[in-house]
């Protein structure tokens, strides 16, 4: 039976600019752990995703001289799963600030009739929404 790791399944799906982000995130608000993860984070980045292998190598590098024990990988990734559902809603409530700033200019521009700046934005910001609805929806087709 195939290995899963809920933590590592996530992380695989994220891009490299959210990646760098969740590792700023953790940095700020963990550095302990953001440690570890920086120790372990070359392993995350190879091509192998078999998940009991992964799972050995974070140990050795984060533990060397240890035998290995299941369960301090376990609660590491159990504890990064809960800073990366952390990261995704504050990352989500981001973008969800940068629409409403985007919405309210538009609103601004219709309500003191700049009807040329309005039409220019409001294409330039439906391009951007656009763009972000399909990253996000090949990210749930992943999942």
């Amino acid at each position: 039976m195939k290995e899963k790791n809920t933590f590592l399944e996530l992380y695989f799906i994220l891009n490299e600019e959210e990646k760098s982000k969740f590792s700023a995130f953790l940095k700020k608000h963990d550095e302990d752990y953001y440690a570890e993860f920086q120790k372990c984070k070359g392993i995350l980045s190879r091509k192998n995703r078999d998940i009991a292998t992964i799972k050995l190598h974070v140990f050795e590098k984060l533990y060397p001289n240890l035998k290995y024990k299941d369960v301090s990988i376990r609660l590491l990734f159990s504890d990064l799963l809960s800073y990366l559902k952390k990261f995704l809603y504050y990352d989500q409530n981001q973008q969800q600030l940068e629409y409403n700033i985007d919405l309210n200019y538009l609103k601004f521009l219709r309500i003191n009739n700049q009807n040329r700046l309005f039409e220019n934005q409001h294409s330039t910001i439906l391009k951007k929404l656009d763009e972000q609805d399909s990253i996000l929806s090949l990210k749930f087709e992943k999942i």
